[in-house]
Formats: C-alpha cells, structure tokens, sequence
C-alpha cells in the first residue's frame, strides 16, 4: 500500500532502519502474477529505502477456523492432519511453515521463486543484523547479489547459495533469531 511505501521513505529520512515482513504464496488463482507483484513490491520498497530490512516467508495456512486465508485454502484442497496420528506420515513430518508449506495451489517453481528471490535480495542487501558478517563479507554478497538484482534474475543462485550459506553462514533473523 502506499502508506508503507511513504513509510519507508519518512524512516529513510530519519536514518531509522525499517523491518517489513511479507508472506508470499497465499491461495490464488494467479499465484504467479501475485508473486511477482509482491516481489515488485518489494522492489520498490527497497528502491525507496535501500536499508529497509526485508523479511519474506512463505504462506502456510493457520488454524484458525474464521480465517479468511484458512477458508481460501481449504477451497483449493488445502486440509490439516484429522487425527493426531496422523501427524506421524512422513509428509507433515517435513512440513516446513517456513519454506515448504504443502500447499495444493503452490508448486514446487513458486516455492523455489519466492526462496531464490530471498537469497538474491539478501545477497544485494544483506542484513545489518548479522553483527558477525565481516565488511569483505557484505562486499562480496553484494556483488554477487547485484547484477542479478539489476536484472530480476533470480533462478538458480548457486554461486550465492554456496557463499552465503556454506561460507559465510549467513543469518537468517526470521529462522534463527538474534
């Protein structure tokens, strides 16, 4: 919305850091064209206000029987567990709230989208959150992050996933807190 827009442009001009959380993948009939306008969305919220702390998840139903996303689910085949046993198939034991909700509507490609989104924009803007991420380090995400964020490029970061996870450890707040 544009409030949040003029949001970031007012902390911007406050030298505060804004944190905004998006969940991406709610049910749709259009799950691609919401991804990618949510992603646009963050785009320019970042173009506004570069600092701005970006924290993304992806959408996995709650239940809470009088919510609306929980309503749009089910009507898209989305169900939970009956039984407390049944808890115990593999398939919810790997269910991931995070990063890989079993989801009727969501595939596989927009799970990966939303999650290669993520590492790019944390590549070309990491967090200051991450107190032990040297400055080589930041410079180093950044250009790897930077033409693939120039170019919306987004499939298959390797070569961020490598560094940042396997070599720098990067932090993940909404995973691993502070």
């Amino acid at each position: 919305s544009d409030t949040v827009l003029q949001l970031a442009e007012r902390m911007k001009q406050f030298e505060i850091i804004p944190e905004f959380s998006f969940v991406l993948g709610t049910p749709s009939d259009e799950v691609d064209r919401q991804i990618d306008r949510d992603i646009q969305y963050i785009r320019r919220i970042k173009a506004i206000n570069p600092q701005s702390e970006i924290v993304i998840y992806v959408y996995s139903p709650v239940c809470f029987d009088d919510a609306g996303l929980l309503r749009q689910a089910r009507r898209r085949g989305f169900t939970f567990p009956k039984r407390l046993t049944d808890w115990l198939d593999p398939a919810w034991q790997v269910f991931d709230l995070r990063k890989n909700p079993r989801t009727p509507w969501l595939e596989a490609r927009h799970v990966d989208r939303i999650v290669n989104f993520e590492r790019v924009l944390n590549a070309r803007f990491p967090t200051i959150s991450d107190i032990k991420l040297k400055s080589w380090q930041t410079a180093i995400l950044k250009t790897l992050g930077s033409w693939r964020y120039a170019f919306s490029f987004y499939a298959v970061p390797w070569e961020i996933r490598l560094v940042a996870n396997r070599l720098f450890r990067y932090r993940q707040p909404e995973i691993e807190g502070f």
